[in-house]
């Protein structure tokens, strides 16, 4: 079960309704977002599923940590830091399921529920949904 929804729902992540984001009361600390990122990440190189792909795709740990950085600053705080296409990149990867998704879903919510005041987590969680529709939508068509 994944964001209340259990794994057999029918539709999957797709069919989720994710509320859009709004501008924030205040900006969250940069430093929770670095603690965030850091540590999902550390889980991600460790995970059965996921490490394999991210450990043979990304040989700038540290440039990717820093891409990151910037990515969910402008994802929680609206910053602007980031410009990048993520979906053409991930499109390029093979062999890529939606259970990768669920995954990388699960490992970011336990990381977010782990650091960040319940509060602000939706600031990172609904985001972290409709990023992982989108990428079933471009990388996986027959299933978005």
């Amino acid at each position: 079960m994944i964001f209340g929804i259990p794994d057999n729902a029918a539709g999957g992540l797709s069919s989720l309704a994710v509320p859009r984001a709004t501008w924030p009361e205040k900006p969250l600390d940069l430093l929770l977002i670095r603690t965030v990122v850091d540590s999902f990440y550390q889980s991600v190189r460790s995970d059965d599923l996921l490490g394999p792909i991210f450990n043979d795709h990304i040989a700038d740990w540290p440039g990717h940590l820093t891409t990151m950085y910037r990515f969910w600053s402008t994802i929680v705080n609206f910053t602007g830091q980031y410009s990048g296409n993520p979906l053409a990149t991930h499109a390029r990867l093979p062999h890529l399921a939606e259970l990768h998704f669920v995954r990388w879903l699960e490992l970011w919510s336990a990381t977010v529920e782990k650091f960040v005041p319940e509060g602000d987590r939706s600031r990172f969680l609904h985001p972290a949904l409709r990023v992982a529709q989108r990428m079933i939508a471009v990388c996986l068509p027959s299933a978005g």
